[in-house]
């Protein structure tokens, strides 16, 4: 019975414990708006004016009669409307070059042979391409993050769709009665259709959902669109070049493979990168060290077919193998680029940080930190 009563006890004193120093510790101090005031400058210091702004807004709603006010609203004058247009070029070709084939698609598919509508058709597209850019994104963020979670939903899922039109619609044999050339013409022009009224939906409903949302880190889209772009790649090389599965038989099996493959890899892509949040730079580089191994990979056969024969397996090989070593080497060597989420590395951990400091005064300093 003492025992359990010793037991008891002790239990009591480590829950009391915690809430005992907690109590002593006493209520925490209050932000000021001297405190909010250095904060916010510790941001824009970083050039992080996402984050700055909103602190400057609640010192000025909470602190009306702040001393700081005039130099709050004079960063706020300076710093609360500035939009990041990083993405706006881009954003401007992309929708343009969607619309002229959404506009090309129209007559296309109407099967109009006057060459002077389609070339009516494509001044239009240009025209609503540059329109709807700048009605869409004349007073909003459009930074190179936001564009390119639109491209890459363009991306993905326009090859999608074709790869699942083909599904469903086969592509014709020529040479059958079954597949006479009216029905070829039909299937090809609601392929085209298709496929742009996919890209400009992808397109509008991506911009649906970054629009709003301010600034976005280009890192991630363009992890998961160069993932997209080189798994795709490969897989059509060991399905189309390596296996030879180039049959008509073999069509729904590739469809299905073209598809699905990629679309995991992107989705895969998206929780990988929450893991290792390379920052866009490095993301190039390895896209780089694909390109240059891949195209190595085409060299090599020209030079071997003069000393020996070359099928496709063997060139399929070379290409696949050169873009796979061009894209080793290159995570390789791009190892000691920070990531997005942390810019000091074990191979380079020194950082140099500065904090701005305000007095009762309003006079400004900084405090120094050297950490390695």
């Amino acid at each position: 019975m003492e025992k359990n009563a010793r037991i008891a006890f002790l239990i009591g004193i480590f829950l009391f414990l915690p809430a005992f120093f907690a109590a002593c510790e006493g209520p925490s101090e209050p932000e000021s708006d001297w405190r909010l005031y250095a904060r916010a400058l510790e941001f824009l210091l970083d050039g992080n004016t996402k984050d700055a702004v909103p602190i400057l807004k609640d010192l000025v709603a909470r602190f009306p009669d702040s001393p700081l006010r005039p130099k709050v609203e004079a960063l706020l004058s300076k710093y609360a409307n500035q939009l990041d247009r990083s993405g706006i070029v881009l954003f401007y070709l992309t929708n343009m070059l969607t619309t002229v084939a959404m506009a090309e698609a129209i007559p296309n598919f109407l099967y109009v042979q006057e060459g002077w509508i389609f070339g009516v058709t494509g001044l239009v597209g240009i025209g609503t391409g540059i329109a709807a850019s700048y009605f869409l994104a004349d007073k909003i963020d459009m930074s190179f993050g936001q564009e390119l979670w639109i491209d890459l939903a363009q991306a993905v899922l326009t090859p999608d769709f074709v790869f699942l039109f083909d599904v469903f619609w086969p592509t014709p044999v020529y040479d059958t009665a079954s597949y006479p050339p009216e029905s070829v013409l039909l299937r090809n022009r609601s392929l085209a259709l298709g496929s742009a009224i996919t890209a400009l939906a992808a397109r509008a409903g991506a911009f649906a959902f970054v629009a709003g949302s301010g600034p976005l880190q280009p890192g991630k889209p363009a992890f998961i669109l160069s993932n997209y772009a080189v798994s795709t790649a490969y897989t059509a090389l060991v399905v189309l070049g390596i296996l030879q599965r180039n049959t008509t038989a073999d069509a729904l099996v590739n469809d299905i493979v073209l598809t699905v493959v990629p679309t995991a890899i992107a989705a895969g892509s998206w929780f990988l990168w929450d893991a290792m949040p390379w920052r866009i730079d490095r993301t190039g580089f390895v896209a780089l060290g694909v390109l240059g191994g891949g195209l190595a990979g085409i060299c090599i056969p020209s030079i071997l077919s003069g000393f020996m024969t070359v099928d496709q397996v063997v060139s399929s090989s070379l290409i696949l193998g050169g873009a796979v070593a061009g894209q080793a080497l290159a995570v390789f060597l791009t190892q000691d680029i920070p990531t997005e989420s942390s810019p000091a590395t074990s191979q380079n951990p020194m950082r140099l940080s500065a904090i701005p400091t305000v007095d009762r005064k309003g006079r400004m300093g900084a405090l120094v930190s050297l950490s390695y």
